[in-house]
């Protein structure tokens, strides 16, 4: 990448963040890149805990927790988790989904948690001793939060827990569990009903089932069952029925965080079809110099342009501490564009290879296009799915509740 591509790339950034950037390619370099055909090819999350321990290591699991980072940056923020999240992605979107896991349950509990939690719980995801879930989803409930029907009861110094929640990401790998649950379902109307309570894995009655998907080899996602588990009522993060507030809050970092996902891996697959066109010669030139390909190439760089500005915005806005409600447009603006267009940059990228983005690298082609294009699938879904985002767009926009 020449300097000119750079800048426009770091536009908006500080000097700093740059510098932070640079860091983390030479993370991912040195790191990632060497390993990440293994973990596509074997399905290996073995790899990808070992890549997640050296992130602890250097200072990369800290950075939106100032109580913990121990590194050189003076201000260090979600703006650099997303940066890092794009530097991942870009070279293999497994360990960069399964670091954000731990990245959005440490946020959670860095908002709401007392002394007992942050030392803990947060303090070993921090530095990468052990791995965190973040489980909402149930069987009958995704969007629809408000109806979950995992429920917990405090009886004597414990919590009992009792539910299912699926498509749970680190499923059966995180030691660390944040499980929102109902606490007291007369209290729906004023979203007070819902709580947040750390699950150890090592709980008695707590179990996991694996699931199997058609991208993101590698990393683990799935069902937690919780047969009457029972957590000290320390485990509660904030006050009891602060659940909602706090998934609220944790929504903003993880849908700016899902976009950075997203960029990083439309950038690796925009990236290999800009060396192929290049390289590719059809009725006597090269492809990159006929009009239907280079047209492709100029829609795909505007739009992963605007997909970067609208995820730095909301980034910065979020390090800025503007109240979280007031940021949920931004969030979801961010998480919409860059996943629906980063799906869209992807399928160019596998067109303009033809036969070569359908291959399988080492199989036939020397590109991950195909790798690529299964991995961004989900992103329109998960953290949200774009319906869901366009649904608090409009409704910030309008001022207005509408109808579901």
């Amino acid at each position: 990448m020449n300097e000119e591509t750079e800048y426009r790339k770091n536009w908006g950034l500080s000097k700093e963040d740059i510098e932070f950037r640079n860091e983390a390619k030479r993370f991912v370099s040195d790191q990632i890149s060497p390993v990440a055909d293994k973990i596509e090819e074997n399905d290996d999350f073995e790899l990808i805990r070992e890549i997640y321990k050296k992130m602890g290591k250097n200072n990369l699991l800290s950075l939106p927790f100032k109580r913990y980072y121990k590194g050189w940056l003076k201000d260090p923020g979600v703006i650099n988790s997303t940066l890092l999240a794009e530097e991942v992605c870009r070279v293999s979107a497994a360990p960069g989904i399964a670091f954000g896991a731990s990245m959005f349950i440490g946020k959670a509990l860095y908002t709401g948690g007392s002394d007992y939690i942050l030392e803990n719980f947060l303090k070993p995801i921090t530095t990468g001793e052990k791995l965190g879930s973040i489980c909402i989803t149930e069987p009958t409930v995704g969007s629809d939060v408000a109806n979950m029907k995992t429920h917990a009861k405090l009886v004597g110094n414990e919590w009992v827990i009792n539910g299912k929640k699926r498509f749970i990401t680190n499923a059966g790998e995180s030691e660390l569990n944040l499980i929102y649950c109902v606490t007291d379902s007369n209290l729906i109307a004023k979203r007070k009903h819902m709580s947040a309570i750390v699950v150890e894995n090592s709980a008695p009655g707590f179990s996991t089932k694996q699931y199997k998907y058609m991208g993101r080899r590698g990393f683990r996602n799935g069902e937690i069952i919780l047969d009457n588990v029972r957590v000290p009522k320390e485990n509660l993060v904030g006050n009891q029925g602060d659940g909602h507030k706090i998934l609220m809050t944790q929504f903003n970092t993880e849908r700016t965080t899902i976009a950075g996902q997203c960029i990083g891996i439309a950038t690796g697959a925009f990236e290999e079809a800009k060396d192929f066109a290049k390289k590719r010669e059809q009725f006597g030139s090269i492809i990159a110099k006929k009009q239907g390909i280079y047209f492709k190439i100029a829609e795909m760089a505007t739009k992963l342009d605007a997909a970067r500005l609208l995820c730095y915005r909301v980034a910065k806005m979020i390090d800025e501490k503007l109240p979280p409600r007031s940021l949920m447009r931004e969030a979801a603006m961010a998480k919409m564009y860059a996943s629906e267009t980063g799906k869209e940059i992807v399928d160019s990228s596998l067109q303009i290879l033809g036969g070569e983005g359908w291959t399988k690298f080492g199989h036939g082609t020397n590109y991950h296009v195909e790798r690529y294009y299964r991995d961004i699938r989900i992103h329109t879904i998960g953290g949200g799915t774009t319906t869901m985002q366009k649904y608090i767009i409009a409704s910030k926009e309008l001022e207005m509740q509408l109808d579901l």
